[in-house]
């Protein structure tokens, strides 16, 4: 019975012995949860209120809920601040991630928490987004949209990306932690509007329609006279580019199409024709301006 005695108070100092020893070394003490805050561009950190430091940030505090606030640095560029609650895990580093814009569209970032999965599951992510519905991949698979759930991924390192229509695509590596609910709050850059296109004026082209004539067309003459060499002629309906008129509004200078041979530009006879634009006068009498600027 003595010796009985003996073991069980051996036993017993051994395991006090390592009682204390577990306490002074801290392994009671509820494990501290971090945070790392990063910004662009530099912000004053502000938690629950007090001045804690510039971004990049990182620091560990009790587990709970914190009042995270952001103030940029260089207050000159009007830059939009940021605040936020954050729910910080025991064990476990939660980051945000925050571009800070001189407007709200211009603003994003991420914010990423973890909170405990009862029961003995892997792991589990949450995605929220603003805009509301946002495509989700993860390593280069498309897995649905924003609101988004899983409770099938592994606990691992994987990229997340999410993407909308007129927002700029943004791709953050993030690390599932078996035992817990990755939850990620991502808020999408607006991608600037293109500016709008200058209208461009339209421009009205004088034209001119030829009118009937007793001899069923109309001369074409080099100047504004009926003295002047014929060069050309038109057919009654036809419209024509207006060029200009002259002084008292009797005569108009026409764009016509001229017949031309191959020899008269090569100094050769042929019989092969084309055409080329050219410019006459005709008599204002038998025509009437259709279209003016």
């Amino acid at each position: 019975m003595t010796k009985v005695k003996l073991v069980f108070i051996s036993v017993l100092s051994i395991f006090l012995i390592i009682l204390v020893w577990l306490y002074v070394i801290g392994y009671f003490e509820p494990k501290k949860a971090g945070i790392l805050v990063e910004s662009e561009p530099q912000a004053r950190v502000f938690i629950n209120g007090r001045e804690m430091g510039v971004t990049p940030y990182q620091n560990s505090f009790e587990a709970g809920t914190i009042v995270l606030e952001l103030l940029p640095v260089d207050e000159g560029k009007n830059f939009l601040p940021f605040d936020t609650k954050v729910s910080l895990a025991p064990g476990i580093q939660t980051v945000v991630k925050r571009v800070l814009g001189a407007a709200k569209e211009a603003s994003g970032g991420i914010v990423v928490s973890f909170e405990k999965i009862p029961g003995n599951k892997d792991a589990e992510m949450a995605l929220v987004s603003d805009p509301d519905i946002t495509q989700v991949l993860i390593d280069g698979i498309v897995k649905g949209f924003s609101p988004f759930k899983s409770d099938s991924i592994s606990p691992r390192d994987h990229i997340v990306t999410v993407s909308a229509p007129g927002y700029s695509e943004a791709s953050y590596p993030l690390k599932l932690v078996k035992g817990y609910k990755l939850i990620a709050i991502v808020k999408l850059i607006q991608k600037e509007a293109p500016p709008p296109e200058e209208k461009k004026e339209e421009v009205k082209v004088p034209r001119v329609k030829i009118l009937d004539t007793s001899t069923g067309f109309l001369r074409v003459r080099e100047s504004a006279s009926t003295t002047s060499k014929e060069v050309a002629r038109v057919t009654p309906g036809k419209i024509y580019k207006l060029l200009e008129k002259n002084e008292d509004n009797t005569w108009y200078r026409i764009e016509y199409e001229k017949e031309i041979s191959e020899g008269e530009t090569t100094g050769m006879s042929s019989n092969k024709k084309d055409s080329t634009a050219s410019g006459g006068w005709i008599s204002a009498e038998f025509a009437e301006i259709v279209e003016d600027l």
